[in-house]
């Protein structure tokens, strides 16, 4: 069965208290039923970690599934379940368009929910 990660993001600590997990993991967890997908117990968060200036990217648990996706740990042909592109970054468009098409360069099966 081809593996599903969930990468759930929130930009503040404040948010924690609010719905945005729930809502992210429900998300994941739902497409990941419909579509006959094993959600992975390996799941990436930046819980309070704002993309804005790519903070993600640069230290975060995103930085952490890309070089789980190089190393091979995340299998080519993998999904990878995101709310929205906003959740990976707050680049501009052109800049998110192209980590998405790196993704799916690397190999992986984005799925953004919009």
């Amino acid at each position: 069965m081809t593996k599903a990660y969930s990468y759930i993001r929130f930009s503040t600590p404040s948010q924690s208290g609010g719905d945005s997990f729930r809502r992210q993991t429900e998300i994941a967890r739902e497409y990941a039923e419909l579509n006959g997908l094993e959600l992975a117990d390996l799941k990436f968060t930046d819980l309070g970690r704002s993309a804005f200036h790519g903070a993600n990217l640069k230290r975060g648990e995103l930085k952490d599934f890309l070089h789980a996706v190089e190393s091979g740990t995340v299998a080519p042909g993998s999904f990878l379940l995101v709310e929205a592109l906003d959740r990976l970054s707050r680049a501009p468009p052109s800049k998110s368009q192209r980590l998405l098409l790196d993704l799916i360069d690397s190999g992986m099966s984005a799925r953004v929910e919009f």
